[in-house]
């Protein structure tokens, strides 16, 4: 009987030792007892990005910038559609990382490396508060990357990030009657060519604003100011061309000493050479700003002109005398016949007929071929081309363009805005000379 109870009582503190062996198997599970419940088991991230043990960031947008020294620098962001640095920025919430070589793996230790998300920034030279980090970047193709990275600070904080698929060297956003500066892009409403005959240039303005027809001071948009003979030109290099010749402004940004790139303006034409429209192509910078247009289709112009006549006397000692520019009331074209072109245009203060032209002093009839028409005469050459003769209607004095002696030159051209504009500069060295000019042209929008 005693040794009966001897095995129940050695029994029963079997059990009590199991019990307690139990329970503190049951007290090493205790959550409690984890320094960091809020962590999540390590991840093997899929084109995705892992911040500090959170959610799995898919990546959809990856490119990269190549530097002339080698080193390359890439962007993956969750934002989907972005194809340079600059719209990467903008969505902040890229993963940055540059490398010497893109060849694979990267020695920590010794090379040159950069890796940058959200508040975790790591590099060759700021290690101190990092545990570890791993990189690899290999960019097996132009548009092919294998990037791996894996790091920990000593606060605990982490990142991972794992990206095998496309990634394309960084481009611009393409321009379709657009321009863009300071990032900002901007749809061009409104394109006027405006050209000064007497200057020898054409100003092109790409303006925001719909329905301009004509410069406006102020207008948000691009401006260029070409010489006559650039016009047409297939490229021009900003580096090179002169900037007395080539002149572009767009806010606070112009061009001048130091300006790189190039530029295209021209007119958009049919296999039969009939103009149709306006071809302007832009990628200028300059002190670190950067502008692009690109635009074809209609535009309107006409040309910087003062409307004046002015007829010089010569003076006492065969001196040429200053003579007063007087305001042209109207230019009076008349339609091809016989194939030519007939203009009566002078400094009487109203006319409303041609023969209004003879209350003035001086008016001038000129006579230009058809074949010669939108180009330029030089009258003392091309004799055949056109017809000429100036009256003083104050001594009822007629002078003749058959005269020897006549030098100078007849510019005529159609005006876009369906005038025509004439531009007459003609002197006379026979006798007591005359010296004829319609100061910057005659414009033509003010045909009768």
């Amino acid at each position: 009987m005693k040794n009966s109870t001897h095995y129940r009582l050695r029994a029963l503190a079997c059990a009590l030792l199991a019990s307690a062996a139990m329970l503190g198997a049951c007290d090493d599970d205790d959550p409690n007892d984890d320094p960091d419940p809020g962590k999540k088991p390590p991840v093997t991230p899929t084109d995705q990005i892992q911040y500090d043990g959170g959610d799995l960031v898919g990546i959809k947008s990856a490119i990269y910038v190549a530097e002339e020294d080698g080193s390359h620098t890439f962007y993956l962001s969750p934002t989907e559609g972005l194809i340079n640095a600059e719209q990467m920025k903008q969505a902040d919430d890229y993963l940055r990382v540059m490398v010497e070589s893109p060849k694979g793996t990267v020695n920590t230790a010794s090379d040159p490396f950069e890796i940058e998300y959200k508040d975790i920034s790591v590099k060759k030279t700021t290690m101190n508060d990092v545990a570890s980090v791993e990189l690899s970047a290999d960019l097996v193709t132009e548009t092919r990357l294998n990037l791996y990275t894996y790091v920990e600070l000593k606060s605990g904080k982490t990142l991972i990030a794992r990206y095998q698929n496309t990634c394309t060297e960084e481009r611009d956003v393409e321009l379709t009657n657009q321009y863009e500066i300071d990032n900002r892009i901007a749809a061009v409403g409104s394109v006027v060519e405006w050209r000064n005959v007497r200057e020898g240039n054409r100003r092109f303005c790409l303006y925001e604003q719909e329905g301009l027809a004509a410069p406006e001071e102020g207008a948000a948009g691009v401006e260029i100011l070409l010489a006559e003979e650039l016009f047409g030109t297939e490229e021009i290099d900003l580096a090179t061309a002169d900037p007395a010749k080539v002149q572009i402004r767009c806010g606070e940004f112009a061009t001048g000493a130091g300006t790189t790139g190039t530029l295209t303006a021209k007119y958009l034409t049919d296999k039969f050479g009939t103009i149709e429209g306006l071809i302007v192509a832009l990628d200028a910078s300059k002190d670190g700003k950067r502008l692009r247009a690109a635009y074809e289709g209609t535009f309107a112009g006409g040309y910087a002109a003062t409307n004046t006549i002015k007829v010089t006397e010569p003076a006492a000692g065969g001196e040429a005398a200053a003579a007063a520019e007087a305001p042209i009331a109207a230019l009076f074209s008349q339609e091809p016949q016989v194939g030519s072109y007939v203009f009566a245009l002078g400094d009487a203060e109203t006319a409303a007929a041609p023969a209004d032209l003879a209350k003035g002093h001086w008016a001038a009839y000129v006579r230009v071929l058809a074949a010669k028409f939108d180009g330029v005469i030089d009258v003392a050459a091309q004799t055949s081309d056109y017809w000429f003769r100036l009256y003083d209607h104050k001594t009822y004095q007629t002078y003749y363009g058959e005269d020897a002696g006549l030098t100078g030159t007849i510019e005529t051209h159609p005006n876009p805005a369906g005038g025509k504009e004439i531009y007459p500069q003609i002197k006379r060295h026979r006798g007591r000379s005359r010296i004829l000019r319609c100061a910057d042209g005659c414009d033509g929008r003010r045909n009768g």
